[in-house]
């Protein structure tokens, strides 16, 4: 059975960007992986926690997210799902919503120390691409399950998770592709923060005609995601947008993905395939 695996940094980056595409690979009966590599410590919180002032740790967060994914997983149909719980550079202190960011600048010994002792997971998810035990481990987890296709983050991210991810897919892809793995790699569609240097010009558009309500309906498991607890718009806009990579596509929902050049993909760095106009993207992957 051919296996596809889907890599997020975030609680909901898969189910927002590939969420279609894995559903219809599900009914095509391939074996989906779906992963969520960092512990993210992120929510909005409920009417009666604003209140009280009484907010959830950083632990329960993480688990509340967790919860969400496995939600979302299973409304795509995914029953594989895993956590790699590396670390995310963002945290609540303890008991406020008062958002903390690990910048080097004007992080303290302190928050440092909690960061390391304190905060559940392994390493911290930026330095995971140059980190020889991360490296394995994401190695050793592809190649266990015979990954056929993997699908992550597009690296041209400004969201510095998003592009640590993606450099840290691609480097274990590369290292898999010396033993004679042949895998295909695609990243989807830079996060809301845009990107940093390139336009996204897809290579490939999976038609998710079929599957555009099982992503929608995916979607709305976040509930914590946004400040009303109502993911209605967060759905709204996704079908938006699939709606109109399938205009460009001549399909009536689509996802896009840009395929990577693995052999090109060097020890320090990502090199990015010839752009294709949106005319010569294939269908399917």
């Amino acid at each position: 059975m051919p296996t596809i695996v889907a890599i997020g940094a975030h609680h909901d980056d898969v189910e927002l960007r590939c969420g279609g595409t894995l559903a219809k690979y599900v009914k095509d009966g391939w074996k989906t992986v779906y992963v969520v590599a960092s512990t993210t410590p992120h929510y909005s919180p409920w009417p009666d926690e604003k209140e009280s002032g009484n907010y959830r740790s950083n632990e329960e967060i993480i688990e509340l997210r967790k919860e969400e994914s496995r939600k979302g997983a299973a409304a795509l149909g995914v029953s594989e799902v895993h956590f790699f719980d590396f670390k995310s550079l963002y945290w609540y202190r303890e008991g406020t919503l008062d958002r903390r960011f690990f910048d080097g600048h004007g992080t303290t010994v302190v928050e440092f120390r909690y960061l390391q002792e304190k905060l559940p997971g392994r390493e911290f998810l930026v330095a995971a691409h140059r980190c020889p035990a991360a490296l394995k481990f994401l190695c050793d987890f592809l190649r266990e399950r015979d990954a056929d296709i993997v699908l992550t983050h597009f690296p041209d991210d400004a969201h510095w998770e998003h592009y640590s991810t993606a450099v840290f897919v691609c480097k274990a892809v590369r290292q898999l592709s010396e033993e004679g793995r042949q895998i295909k790699l695609y990243g989807w569609e830079q996060g809301n923060m845009g990107n940093l240097t390139c336009s996204f010009t897809p290579t490939h558009y999976v038609d998710i005609t079929g599957t555009i309500d099982i992503k929608c309906e995916a979607l709305m498991s976040f509930v914590s995601q946004v400040p009303d607890h109502n993911p209605e718009f967060f759905s709204s806009v996704a079908r938006s947008k699939a709606r109109e990579y399938g205009r460009m596509a001549g399909m009536e929902y689509a996802e896009p993905f840009v395929m990577f050049q693995v052999p090109s993909v060097l020890a320090e760095d990502v090199s990015m395939p010839e752009t294709y106009s949106p005319g010569r993207a294939k269908r399917g992957l």
